[in-house]
């Protein structure tokens, strides 16, 4: 009788200890899992570009229109601080997309032109340049090249992100290249 009392409490010990064995395995699993979760979660969120490319993480120095072999061509000038640039360093796509004026429209016979890939993040860079060219429909007279080259307003840039969706939009791109980084601290939205 001894012997089966003892033989049922040592299988009774066996299935509690083999029982929280796999309870804790479990939650190791779990735990694991979670960490692998927030981890993946981190580097999304790290990746994401929503509300970077603003001031002061990203300003327009130049923006440029002009002629070059009769294209139009659109130069931007930026440079991005290093919150942006520790973002953007580990391969994250970004593009940019500018809506065009209406008498530009009419030129080249489109409302935006096509996604342009920023450029590629280099170590210890900051300031960078992208370059769009657009063909004319017609031939554009040296008039009207000196017209559109000295009018740069009404150009509205839209910046996107890996999956080309729109993450911020500058509605004046001449008027954004004029901000001045050291002097203004604050950015301020008038609304109606």
């Amino acid at each position: 009788m001894k012997h089966k009392i003892l033989l049922v409490l040592i299988i009774a010990m066996l299935f509690v200890g083999c029982e929280n064995l796999q309870q804790k395995q479990l939650n190791t699993s779990n735990g694991t899992q979670q960490v692998v979760d927030m981890s993946i979660h981190e580097s999304s969120s790290e990746r994401s570009l929503e509300e970077k490319f603003i001031p002061p993480n990203f300003l327009v120095r130049e923006f440029m229109v002009y002629f070059h072999n009769n294209v139009l061509r659109l130069e931007l000038s930026y440079i991005i601080n290093d919150e942006l640039y520790n973002i953007l360093k580990n391969n994250v796509d970004y593009y940019f997309q500018v809506v065009l004026p209406e008498n530009i429209q009419s030129i080249v016979g489109k409302e935006k032109t096509a996604a342009i890939k920023g450029a590629k993040i280099e170590e210890e860079r900051l300031d960078y340049k992208v370059v769009i060219d657009l063909n004319p429909n017609h031939p554009i007279d040296n008039g009207q090249k000196k017209n559109i080259e000295n009018n740069k307003n009404g150009y509205q840039l839209l910046v996107l992100d890996q999956d080309k969706d729109v993450i911020h939009f500058f509605d004046d791109i001449e008027l954004f290249s004029t901000i001045d980084p050291i002097h203004s601290e604050n950015t301020v939205i008038e609304s109606e």
